[in-house]
């Protein structure tokens, strides 16, 4: 066994995998009600001098459409690379069936990533720990320019990873901490906007209608070297509370604690610097069935028994990340 070339295959490899990580962070975004949170400081990524361009594809959302998002994010590093400095802007646009379609920037976010300490030797390959801890910036007023996400909240976590002779684990944990309360409710118009008396104001997320909720995160990555360009991946995502940090009062209470999905790709490193990944991920869904008393209960109530397929997120996702070391 040569220890050399093997030293050069695991260290390529963790450079494939952590441009998984980073694209992926940035990358898959469940908009506009952000219950993923995925963001700077995801499951992989290590401190790095890199700009990363995605495009994600969510089809069917739970408003009935379909949602492309395009992110541009960079990160640099100081302190020899352990600690990383990160910026994502995101912007979103809305393939909406029953309405006209629609396009919005979503909320900036300012990271920090630091790595403690070098990857440590043991057991024939190597352990590292990544922390991260965010800012996710509110959108204001304008809902003409900007999606309805007023509001500031942080992602945090530790990541530890493991890799040896091709293969890399990952395991994150982490949550997301509100840092703000939604607004008020506005009796006046959105400023800017003129609309004739018998027209309704436009509905906005505020905490008369919303609450923003604490959320906790597990996921669960592994990848495989394939060859020495190529590497696939699989992934396990677990969230509580089920819709992420905003919740809805009317319907909130009917929506599954829970929310699981998984996803699987590849990525292509074209060279010592650029490498392409490509994401597919899919949420699993456990059907609710009501009883017959349930649904007697919901309807003396006066309200109609929850349909479960209502509070499906979405349906599949596709991701598509260039990324560049410099």
């Amino acid at each position: 066994m040569n220890p050399i070339r093997n030293s050069g295959r695991l260290s390529l490899s963790l450079t494939i995998f952590f441009a998984i990580g980073f694209a992926n962070s940035i990358g898959a975004h469940h908009p506009p009600t952000n219950p993923g949170g995925r963001v700077l400081g995801d499951s992989t990524t290590a401190p790095r001098d890199q700009v990363v361009l995605s495009l994600d594809y969510l089809k069917g959302d739970r408003e009935n459409r379909d949602v492309w998002t395009a992110n541009a994010a960079g990160e640099l590093v100081f302190f020899e690379g352990r600690l990383g400095l990160g910026l994502q802007i995101p912007y979103q646009y809305f393939e909406q069936r029953d309405r006209d379609d629609a396009a919005r920037f979503s909320r900036p976010r300012l990271g920090l990533r630091l790595q403690p300490w070098p990857e440590l030797e043991a057991g024939g390959g190597s352990f590292y720990l990544i922390g991260d801890l965010d800012l996710g910036f509110a959108t204001g007023s304008d809902r003409g320019r900007f999606v309805d996400e007023n509001f500031y909240d942080s992602n945090a976590g530790l990541t530890l990873g493991y890799a040896i002779e091709g293969w890399i684990f990952t395991l994150r944990g982490g949550g997301i901490f509100p840092l703000t309360r939604l607004p008020k409710a506005e009796v006046a118009d959105t400023p800017g906007i003129t609309r004739l008396p018998w027209e309704p104001v436009e509905e906005t997320n505020t905490r008369d209608t919303h609450e923003l909720k604490k959320v906790s995160e597990w996921r669960l990555r592994a990848g495989y070297r394939i060859t020495e360009s190529f590497l696939g991946f699989a992934g396990f995502l677990y969230r509580r509370p089920y819709a992420g940090v905003i919740k809805e009062r009317a319907t909130g209470d009917d929506v599954p604690q829970i929310y699981r999905e998984v996803e699987a790709g590849i990525v292509y490193q074209l060279s010592d610097s650029v490498s392409i990944t490509g994401t597919y991920r899919q949420p699993l869904f456990r059907k609710r069935e009501n009883s017959g008393v349930d649904e007697v209960w919901y309807l003396l109530q006066g309200r109609t028994p929850p349909n479960s397929a209502r509070h499906k997120l979405y349906t599949e996702s596709y991701t598509v990340a260039v990324s560049f070391l410099f």
